[in-house]
């Protein structure tokens, strides 16, 4: 019964407190704080209720809301024990919101309505037979029809009237409420203009010194004393149209004529989330004035609560007059004259309260960089001017070796990579500029998963969990890019068309941006002389193309742009050119440092010129990728990279392997499909004059089917 009478009262729409779900052992409700935040809470009823009473938690780790909740014990009312609990909740969280009491809380203390009356049945008298009952209702019928219409009349009329009254009754305490949670919230404005102050110059005097420059205390309580001169003087007109209610009931006029000095919130609002930042700056790097603000904050005054929490009160009190105002004009008249003033003040109300909620956006951004700053380990500045936050994830970065989890955000001017270290915490690894960054997917169809970061400090390629989202990050750092470049073109608007081209030119000289390594596994041999590797004959990164080379391939030393000039190791391709270009140059910061004395060589095997035509990496294929290959009827499978191009098969150690380890030519095979099971659907069989060569398999059934089609194709001899 409370549970139905609570959801008669407070229905999902209602603009304070939301019934949105219940059973007989469990409630779940919302409160409305500033119209965008909603605090929900839980409530369960043990079947010993009311002797047992109802428990209560909330989806929130703040103390302030376990102090409200832990109050409730202290209500004792029998058998409406949800009920009363229920309203001092509400009020509880008014007052911590600094929120107007709502009217609908005093319903609360009404009697449960009544469930259906029988009727009485008449005890020692006989039953009255069906012809008796028969009659009785043929007389009164006619006495019923009569009155009938006169009597819903009445009651209609009577209706009204109470309904009029009630509201009547809510316009008088809705107007109440108006005054007096401003009387409360010019309380919380005085606290931080007047008596913050006051404490911070008791302490300067005590100490000899200031414990903070007065230009920084300015600015933490920045547009405090204006506001607190505009709501004491809102207060006071209020208060006196309260008192002379009787005589004038008329209110909403005072916020029309207050309308554009409400727009200062909008300047308190715009700033809030920077002073609040300010002041946790101060408090880590000043201990004097951190001891101030802890010491006012356990104050009686303070109420034991932080300074942030009544700053933020300014924020909230423009949505508090919305809901007050729009709660009003609902229970006003049309046809008295503050009824138009109430529309055109809440007209005014909306409109700065929109702006906030458009300024709060933006410092939804502000709180969101301030969090990652928070989770980085050491003191690292990721808050800037102008940065917005874009996407965040988990990737797996691809190393020399191994594929290694990273946490990356980003930004509309930088991509940021970082290192889990423990929970929610990270150990920031780079901050890469998008000027003059790509991004791009490899062109074999076996990296589905994977994307390209080119930029001028680092390189490297990433893997995400699926293609699907591979996608998602290749059009947010593509978008992300884009606007990077779009913008930079604007500001360079003095520059002529031929540099401002040259920002989003690609064609990046050599060494001047990082290049992507090619990782260890996926070459097997030297990516310049094709000698193997070996335990001993070890691979190499060129620094400046990142291929796979050998030492007697990588013997150079040459600066880099993009290190700073410091020298790093280059291949023998890329040496040639870099020192092509340094004598076109001729510049000295990019001279050549010579090989040592040692030299490195190691004898070669001869591989066919056939074999180096087409690297494992070729484009225009008809098909590239992995599979698993047996030969015959042997039952020993081995994984290998396979390429089909001009209607030959190119076999390969590995996907970025400059020679094949065979070649054969497709004209004259066919191919038998195995369609027997599931296992069977991923292999098929390449047969030549009814003798079997090779069976091969795939990791998935439509990469078997891609593959099928692509020899079958091959193997026909075009007209």
């Amino acid at each position: 019964a409370e549970l139905k009478f609570l959801e008669s009262i407070f229905d999902p729409n209602h603009e304070r407190f939301r019934i949105i779900d219940w059973k007989p052992d469990e409630l779940s409700c919302q409160f409305n704080v500033t119209g965008e935040k909603l605090l929900i809470i839980h409530c369960n009823i043990t079947e010993s209720y009311p002797s047992t009473p109802p428990i209560w938690f909330v989806d929130s780790d703040d103390p302030s809301l376990t102090q409200v909740l832990s109050r409730l014990e202290d209500v004792r009312k029998g058998s409406t024990l949800l009920l009363q609990q229920l309203k001092k909740l509400i009020c509880d969280l008014c007052r911590l919101y600094n929120l107007p009491q709502h009217p609908d809380v005093e319903m609360l203390d009404q009697p449960l309505p009544a469930g259906p009356v029988e009727k009485d049945k008449k005890h020692g008298t006989e039953e009255v037979t069906s012809e008796e009952e028969e009659e009785e209702e043929m007389h009164s019928s006619d006495e019923e029809d009569n009155s009938s219409t006169s009597s819903k009349e009445h009651l209609d009329e009577a209706d009204r009237q109470q309904e009029d009254e009630m509201k009547r009754k809510k316009v008088v305490h809705i107007a109440q409420e108006i005054m007096s949670s401003e009387k409360v919230f010019v309380d919380v404005l005085k606290l931080l203009h007047i008596d913050f102050r006051d404490a911070v110059a008791k302490a300067t005097r005590q100490n000899g010194k200031p414990v903070v420059d007065e230009r920084i205390l300015s600015q933490i309580l920045y547009y405090l004393p204006q506001l607190y001169q505009l709501n004491r003087d809102l207060l006071r007109e209020l208060e006196e149209r309260v008192a002379h209610w009787s005589e004038h009931q008329r209110l909403s006029d005072i916020f029309v004529q207050k309308g554009p000095y409400l727009k200062m919130y909008s300047t308190y609002i715009r700033q809030f989330d920077n002073n609040v930042a300010l002041l946790d700056e101060q408090c880590r790097k000043n201990p004097a004035f951190a001891a101030v603000v802890r010491e006012f904050e356990m104050s009686p005054r303070c109420a034991s609560l932080a300074l942030k929490h009544y700053l933020l009160k300014p924020v909230q009190r423009i949505p508090q007059y919305q809901l007050l105002l729009t709660d009003y004009l609902k229970n006003l008249p049309e046809d008295l004259e503050d009824y138009k003033d109430t529309q055109a003040a809440l007209g005014i109300v909306k409109e700065v309260a929109n702006h906030a909620n458009d300024i709060m956006k933006q410092g939804d951004n502000f709180q969101k960089l301030m969090q990652i700053q928070y989770s980085l380990n050491g003191q690292q500045e990721i808050v800037q001017p102008g940065r917005v936050f874009l996407k965040e994830g988990t990737l797996m970065k691809l190393s020399r070796k191994v594929m290694q989890p990273r946490m990356f955000f980003l930004f509309n001017d930088a991509l940021m990579y970082t290192t889990p270290v423990q929970s929610a915490q990270y150990k920031l690894n780079s901050v890469l500029s998008l000027a003059g960054m790509k991004v791009s997917k490899p062109s074999q169809e076996a990296y589905q998963n994977e994307l390209n970061i080119e930029s001028v400090e680092r390189s490297f390629i990433l893997s995400a969990s699926s293609a699907k989202e591979r996608d998602e990050w290749l059009e947010a750092i593509g978008r992300a890019i884009d606007d990077y470049t779009k913008k930079k073109i604007t500001f360079i608007s003095s520059r002529s068309q031929e540099e401002a081209e040259g920002v989003v030119d690609s064609g990046a000289p050599l060494g001047s941006k990082a290049p992507i390594w090619i990782p260890d596994l996926r070459a097997t041999m030297c990516m310049i002389c094709t000698c193997e590797f070996t335990l001993t004959w070890r691979r190499h990164h060129c620094r400046a193309c990142g291929k796979v080379v050998c030492q007697a391939c990588s013997a150079n030393k040459y600066y880099l742009e993009y290190l700073k000039n410091q020298p790093a190791r280059v291949c023998d391709h890329c040496f040639a050119k870099l020192q092509e270009n340094s004598d076109r140059c001729a510049s000295a910061s990019t001279s050549p440092i010579k090989p040592g004395a040692f030299s490195f060589t190691r004898k070669q095997k001869k591989i066919p010129a056939a074999l180096k035509e087409v690297s494992a990496n070729t484009e225009n294929s008809s098909m590239s990728g992995y599979l698993n290959r047996s030969k015959g009827n042997k039952k020993q499978w081995k994984r290998l990279w396979f390429v089909i191009k001009n209607k030959v098969l190119y076999t390969y150690a590995a996907s970025e392997d400059v020679a094949a380890l065979e070649s054969q030519p497709l004209l004259g095979f066919f191919l038998r499909e195995e369609k027997n099971g599931p296992a069977q659907k991923l292999q098929f069989k390449l047969y030549h004059k009814n003798t079997l060569f090779y069976i091969f398999k795939a990791d998935d059934i439509p990469t078997a089917q891609r593959w099928i089609e692509a020899f079958q194709e091959a193997m026909i001899l075009e007209q």
